[in-house]
């Protein structure tokens, strides 16, 4: 399972560890795989040690009201003192298409973000499809901000923004590559775009004492924060973006997402 963020890190000493922290919205079911390459012939021992979170973090929204899920995954009681954040906000896309041609999402990074962060998936059965697959960030000019190929059915671009941008209209650009250059097949693909400020804002727990709660082996609680107005104007379509921090044995585990309004009920 390829690592989202940076792929590669050098190693060393006790002091050079390569330490890869995973956001639980990242974390999916399958295989996962450490790769470690000597720069020189010689034999090298490498220790790998993987620390996994004893809960499972889950964030969702009612109303004006973030709400954090938590589940005990061990055979033990699990403290955890809980922290809700907001660092942004993040806009989802579906892009329906059908064909090689270059499709473009438009968007405007307020003057307050300072970076950009591209998730971008398709179902696995259609990358076989493809040889390539471009990103690329384009200013309002067309200047080109940051490019990433898309190397498997998900992949993330990642972009510092230039500093006092101001109100920055860019353009998300897909370059899809068919094996089949002739072919016109239909693909779906969804882009999470995710906007940065500089620091994050705390948001209230519904009650107090929900700060800090201590799980039974195998159980869920749900713990509300106040959800007030984002400290940042949000652009059309983007929502504020969450971190949930659950800090538990001498550990920190993070989940991230948006935070959209719920879907009204069906009229009948």
């Amino acid at each position: 399972m390829p690592y989202r963020d940076e792929y590669t890190r050098p190693i060393g000493s006790a002091e050079r560890e390569a330490v890869y922290s995973v956001d639980a919205r990242d974390v999916v079911p399958g295989p996962y795989q450490a790769v470690v390459v000597a720069p020189t012939a010689q034999r090298i021992a490498v220790n790998v040690k993987v620390t996994q979170s004893p809960l499972r973090l889950q964030l969702g929204r009612e109303k004006d009201r973030a709400v954090a899920r938590l589940t005990n995954l061990t055979t033990a009681p699990v403290r955890t003192d809980l922290a809700l954040l907001i660092g942004g906000g993040e806009r989802i896309e579906t892009v329906v298409a059908r064909g090689s041609g270059v499709r473009e999402i438009p968007f405007v990074a307020p003057a307050w973000a300072k970076a950009v962060v591209v998730d971008l998936t398709m179902e696995r059965a259609q990358w076989s499809r493809f040889t390539d697959f471009g990103v690329t960030l384009f200013d309002s000019v067309g200047r080109q901000i940051e490019k990433q190929p898309l190397n498997y059915a998900f992949g993330r671009l990642q972009a510092k923004l230039p500093d006092d941008h101001g109100t920055m209209p860019i353009r998300l650009a897909l370059f899809p590559g068919f094996a089949d250059p002739n072919g016109e097949e239909n693909w779906t693909l969804r882009a999470s775009i995710r906007l940065y400020a500089d620091s994050a804002v705390a948001l209230d727990p519904a009650t107090p004492a929900d700060s800090a709660l201590t799980l039974a082996p195998g159980k869920s609680s749900s713990v509300g924060f106040t959800l007030s107005e984002s400290p940042w104007p949000l652009g059309d379509g983007f929502f504020p973006l969450g971190v949930l921090v659950a800090r538990a044995e001498e550990h920190s585990w993070t989940r991230e997402g948006g935070l959209p309004l719920p879907n009204p009920p069906m009229m009948r």
